[in-house]
Formats: structure tokens, sequence, C-alpha cells
């Protein structure tokens, strides 16, 4: 693959159990099937110097793709060519903590930290929409990042590209299950996203 002028900085973000890991897996293979050198890392806390370390901004450099959870004020936003984050419904991510064992109520700092991103993101995609049309929503992020995968554009999406199975969204299977009485916490923050749709 020819290394492109200037690589870009490409973000996925998102909070746990939102989809970033799907948003993450979809960048990372559009780029490879539009043929576009890509260097994939996962970092917890961006800062500008982690940012240097994996050659932002440098000439005849892959693009970049982060991967990251936290919202950091450590680095300049307007470095990113791109940033992508996802959410969920409050509900739907209280039972997938609780379906993993990670917790049974979602800190505060949840939704300030998904606000931030929100703030300076390109797109912001539901984890809702995913599960119901994941190939339209590939296709928006093949549109927004100027790719051109050859499957994008027929009629019945992700199901024609080769190995359709790589694309597959994330599953709608958590149910949310009653905290044993020991670890039941007081769960007001969880709910809905601020202006989510009914």
């Amino acid at each position: 693959m020819p290394l492109p002028d200037r690589g870009k900085v490409i973000i996925a973000a998102g909070p746990e159990r939102s989809g970033s890991t799907w948003l993450f897996n979809a960048i990372r293979l559009l780029c490879q099937d539009s043929q576009e050198p890509l260097h994939p890392y996962w970092i917890t806390s961006l800062t500008d110097a982690k940012l240097q370390e994996r050659g932002a901004g440098t000439a005849n450099h892959p693009h970049i793709l982060i991967k990251t959870h936290r919202w950091s004020s450590r680095w300049r936003h307007h470095t990113a060519d791109h940033i992508f984050l996802t959410h969920r419904d409050l509900r739907g991510v209280l039972a997938s903590y609780q379906r993993v064992g990670w917790a049974f109520d979602i800190d505060r700092t949840y939704v300030q930290e998904h606000m931030a991103w929100k703030d300076i993101a390109q797109h912001d995609f539901a984890f809702e929409d995913v599960v119901s049309r994941p190939a339209h929503q590939l296709e928006i992020l093949a549109q927004e990042l100027d790719l051109h995968p050859k499957w994008v554009g027929r009629s019945s999406g992700a199901h024609q590209c080769p190995e359709a199975s790589k694309w597959r969204a994330p599953q709608p299977s958590d149910k949310a299950v009653a905290a044993p009485p020991q670890q039941r916490r007081a769960r007001s923050a969880a709910g809905r996203w601020p202006g989510a749709r009914e």
C-alpha cells in the first residue's frame, strides 16, 4: 500500500459497553478494504506526546487510529482529522455491565465524559442504530472518512462485502438482572442520554 503524504489521525471514542469496539474495528476494516495503510492503537488517556510517539502528523506515515474510552484534556483536539463517538441507552449499558460482572451502577462521570467528547465529535453513533442498521452505519463511516470499499453503495450493504461476517454488529442480548442485595446501590445516574429518542 502506498503511504499517504500525511497520515490522518482518527479517534474512535466512546464510554465502555457503548459500541466503541465495533467503531474501532469498523474503521480498521474499512481502511483495510480500501487499501489505506493504518496503524491501530488503544490508548487509555490521550496526550499530545502519545500521539507524537505514534507518528501523528508525520509525512509519509500510515493513518493512525486510536481507540479510547476516557475523556482527556491533555491533547490538542484540532490535531485529529476525525473524531467519532458511540453512545448507548444507559439501561443497556447497565445490563451489559451486570452481564460481564463489572458493575451494578453507572458512575456520573460516564455521561459527563461522553458529553465532553460529543462537543468535538464529527459523528456520534448510537449503539441501537449499529444493531438495527449496521450496513448504513458503515456507509456513513466510509463517507465521513472518504473511503471507497467495493461493497459500499450496494443495495444489501455489508451482506455483499467479502468476508461479511467480520462486519458483525454487536448483539442486543444483554438482559438486566437484579443486583444482589449487598451490591445494590442507588442508580440515579442510570437513565436516558440527554436528547435521546424515545
